[in-house]
């Protein structure tokens, strides 16, 4: 394309630059592996959290992290702080033979109408690039336009002045020889009844500066315009703004934002801000943010502050457009820098009788691969300890809905299916806090409320290669959060899926590619919301049901591999909601499954949800009950299962009738052993007649431990008991092998996910 043509020169001095990773707090030891700084503990959380609201809540949205093609461990844990140091060529500005320096304000535009021979120096537009008029006119006086001789080769603006770009068309290129260094603002002009900035696309060599490029709308409602700079080099430490202009007080919309494009085919390098935000209003709805893509072909080293936020309004049920954010890169991605790309808060007027909808998150992608650019380095890599931020809008008033939250995706790939890569091995190391939490709502009464957002979905994936060695560090995290949001009517806590894969279903493999182990080190709750019984609520509350949570290792292959390997430690809950006097509903479920050995340690907390709630004399209402405990699921193909944990599962309560307790199977090929703590009791009931009539106790869950060696043992202490009630729950069972060690065996079936 046209840039690989720009002439360009740069020095090989290499810079080292280091970028402060996120995170702190005790180390825990050891040697630090490769593509950390530290094994210092973290403080980031992974987040996809339901909005809450006073009627109506939003569920929890869902997070996957996968890993594919290599053996080298998927890691999940609190400790480790990512390496986020790099280093760059040192390249020198190149401004050409004929270069513009401006140091004083300057307005550069395409009308020449005026041009005589005392107009010489002055810079015009013209075939989209810059000249500078030398005075020269024809025989009948007109001004000799376009001379290649007097061609702007590069630019300089000078710190504190300001070049003022007067175009006519609505797109416009600029296209330079050479480089473009701005230190001070590079505008963009408007006219006051224009709807939009115009577009601007930049084509130099390279493009260096620490100062300001301007197309934010300029007059109330103007919309931004679109950024384009398509460069070799690209280093930014200003501001790019395309950011649409605030609304009025008089009815006048915030303006849209126009978008951010960078590309490079060497590297960029961004210290600075790149804001592509939507406008308030005080009086009307709000304006999108837009899009901002950054490419560049070598690297992508971010440090600064990203954000296509929409703005805040009186929104109605005006649907305002979510943005998208991509940093892309074929061989490395360093991303320090906090990316936000929140939906639109909606706010009353003055005389609280008008709000609206917030508006949903957008999506942000980071990703390195898909490209050959990754063979020109050792070792490519997809680095992040920056915020990411995609939250839903807050509603404001009744009747209206918050946003969903929006999507983080984090990838990379080596290869297509293992085998047949197209760079070096990937070395993938993510931390910061990832958020995606759906927006709240503001109503306070349950007539026509709206609805809460809902968690919108975080994905990390790496599409690894046979050659890699190089583990997949995802650290610094205290947990993962997928819960519901808490309202009167509560919602579901979202689902986390984590596992690992060999090629072995791909059905194209043109070579086996194995899967890898997993180290889960991290909590991760999944809870139902909370009911919520303030405010001005009639309605019937209700609970709602826990996630559930898939850890395992996927692979046709498990004969041609060893030490495909589980390794679990935290605390985990997926509880269902408690309640009074209303629905309540069951906790989640936990499948955790490794081809051969597999250790799982911590606390694991699936309680069904109780209603606590007496009911009144001659109350009748089909409420007052408990529902079952979770099912949890720990199972090695060919190996040994050993599970050291506090493990509830219980029934919930209700007066009249309790749920039932739930069950943990854990079956092996190998043996292995049940130690700590196992409480699948049944939920209890009134022991007392309630209106004359009898209460049930929930029936004790079962504890189920097989192997295909016999040689399993349990050696936890364990509750298996029925719940109370004037008629009590069955006991449930514990089952070892092919013996019923105690309890009612038989009672109730095993529930296996």
């Amino acid at each position: 394309m046209y840039l690989n043509q720009l002439p360009f020169k740069t020095s090989i001095l290499a810079i080292a630059v280091t970028l402060t990773a996120c995170g702190g707090g005790s180390s825990s030891g050891g040697s630090t592996p490769s593509g950390l700084a530290s094994n210092n503990a973290g403080t980031a959380v992974m987040s996809a959290k339901g909005g809450n609201g006073q009627h109506n809540s939003g569920d929890g949205g869902d997070v996957t992290i996968y890993k594919s093609y290599s053996d080298a461990p998927l890691n999940i844990t609190v400790n480790g702080i990512p390496d986020a140091s790099y280093d760059l060529l040192n390249s020198e500005v190149q401004l050409g033979t004929n270069p513009a320096t401006i140091s004083a304000d300057t307005t550069i535009s395409a009308d020449t109408s005026s041009f005589n021979a005392a107009s010489a120096g002055t810079l015009y537009f013209y075939n989209q690039r810059i000249y500078r008029y030398d005075g020269a006119v024809d025989d009948v006086d007109a001004p000799i336009l376009g001379k290649r001789t007097t061609i702007i080769t590069g630019l300089q603006v000078a710190a504190g002045t300001t070049l003022s770009l007067e175009f006519t068309n609505t797109s416009n290129s600029l296209y330079f020889f050479n480089d473009v260094q701005n230190d001070g603002t590079i505008k963009v002009l408007a006219e006051e009844g224009d709807s939009a900035v115009r577009n601007l696309s930049f084509y130099p060599a390279a493009y260096y500066g620490s100062g300001s490029i301007d197309l934010s709308g300029q007059y109330p409602g103007q919309d931004g315009g679109d950024l384009s700079i398509y460069a070799s080099i690209i280093q930014n430490s200003g501001t790019f703004n395309t950011s649409g202009a605030d609304g009025d007080t008089e009815g006048l919309a915030g303006g849209d934002a126009g978008s951010i494009g960078i590309n490079s085919n060497v590297y960029i390098e961004n210290t600075g801000n790149l804001t592509a935000e939507g406008g308030d209003s005080a009086s009307s709805t709000a304006g999108a943010g837009e899009n901002i893509n950054i490419y560049g072909y070598k690297g992508v080293y971010n440090t600064g502050t990203i954000s296509s936020n929409a703005g805040t309004g009186i929104n109605g049920s005006t649907y305002i457009d979510p943005s998208n954010t991509y940093i892309f890169s074929s061989s490395e991605v360093i991303n320090t820098g906090d990316i936000t790309a929140i939906g639109s808060t909606a706010v009353t007027n003055t005389d609280v009788t008008a709000g609206g909808e917030g508006s949903g998150g957008g999506d942000v992608s980071l990703y390195v691969g898909g490209g050959e650019g990754g063979t020109n380095i050792a070792i490519p890599r997809m680095i992040n300890t920056g915020s990411i931020n995609v939250n839903g809008g807050n509603s404001a008033f009744d009747s209206y809905d918050a946003g969903n939250g929006g999507a983080i995706y984090i990838g990379a790939s080596d290869s297509y299916d293992g085998g047949e890569s197209y760079v070096n091995p990937i070395l993938v190391a993510i931390s910061g806090n990832l958020s995606a939490n759906g927006g709240n709502t503001s109503a306070t009464t349950d007539t026509g409320s709206g609805d809460a957002g809902n968690g919108g979905d975080i994905v990390i994936s790496h599409a690894s290669q046979i050659a890699s060695t190089l583990a997949t560090q995802i650290v610094g995290y205290t947990s993962i959060d997928v819960s519901g949001g808490s309202a009167h009517q509560a919602s579901s806590g979202g689902d986390i899926e984590i596992y690992t894969e060999s090629n072995s279903n791909d059905g194209y493999q043109t070579a086996y590619a194995p899967a890898a182990p997993i180290n889960v080190k991290t909590n991760l709750t999944l809870n139902a919301g909370e009911v919520v019984t303030t405010g001005e609520l009639t309605a019937t509350p209700s609970g709602s049901r826990g996630g559930d949570l898939d850890i395992y290792i996927d692979t046709g292959f498990a004969s041609l591999q060893k030490n495909l390997n589980i390794e679990f430690d935290g605390i985990v809950s997926s509880n269902g909601s408690d309640v009074n006097n209303g629905s309540t509903s069951r906790a989640g479920y936990a499948w955790i499954s490794a081809i051969h050995d597999i250790n799982v340690t911590g606390e694991f907390s699936f309680n069904g949800g109780s209603d606590n709630a007496i009911p009144e004399e001659g109350e009748d209402d089909g409420y007052n009950e408990g529902k079952q405990g979770g099912s949890i699921s720990i199972a090695s193909t060919f190996g040994v299962a050993n599970v050291n944990a506090s493990v509830t599962a219980a029934g919930g309560n209700g007066q009249i009738e309790g749920g039932n307790g739930g069950y943990i199977a854990v079956t092996s090929a190998l043996g292995g052993s049940v130690k700590g703590n196992i409480d699948v009791g049944g939920g209890n009931a009134s022991t007392a007649l309630i209106n004359d009539e009898d209460t049930l106790g929930g029936a004790g869950g079962s504890l189920y431990v097989v192997s295909g060696n016999a040689k399993a043992k349990i050696g936890a202490a364990y509750d298996i008991a029925g719940g109370t009630g004037t008629d009590a729950g069955f006991s449930g069972g514990v089952f070892l092998e092919s013996d019923c060690l105690e309890g009612i065996c038989g009672t109730n079936t095993i529930a296996m996910p």
